[in-house]
């Protein structure tokens, strides 16, 4: 699992990957860290190959309790992107397993309406 704290910023990863959609990579960002409660120092450091349940986990308390409350990270995630990008992401939260954020943003930059 990357460490997020010490991590490098990342910004530059998400222009090159999406030379084309630059300025929505970056809002893309901004409903990450917003999903995920990241806060400032954290919010340019997610890489888009990093894996969606991945920092998930990182934001638990205990990943080894077995029963738990969290933030709905991963719901607000789906919630926030379709808001925005006015799209249907057509998958459940089990299938984000072994997804990453670049995967999801490619998929609602695909599936967007004007």
């Amino acid at each position: 699992m990357p460490d997020y704290q010490t991590r490098e910023i990342q910004i530059d990863e998400w222009k090159r990957r999406f030379p084309n959609n630059q300025e929505e990579a970056l809002r893309f960002i901004t409903i990450i860290n917003n999903a995920f409660l990241l806060g400032r120092k954290m919010r340019d450091k997610i890489h888009p190959d990093d894996r969606i349940m991945e920092l998930y986990e990182s934001c638990l308390p205990n990943p080894r309790w077995f029963l738990q409350c969290d933030n709905m990270e991963l719901e607000h995630l789906v919630f926030m992107t379709e808001d925005a990008y006015r799209c249907s992401l057509t998958h459940n939260l089990d299938d984000l397993e072994g997804r990453t954020f670049g995967d999801l943003f490619e998929e609602a930059m695909g599936s967007a309406h004007d």
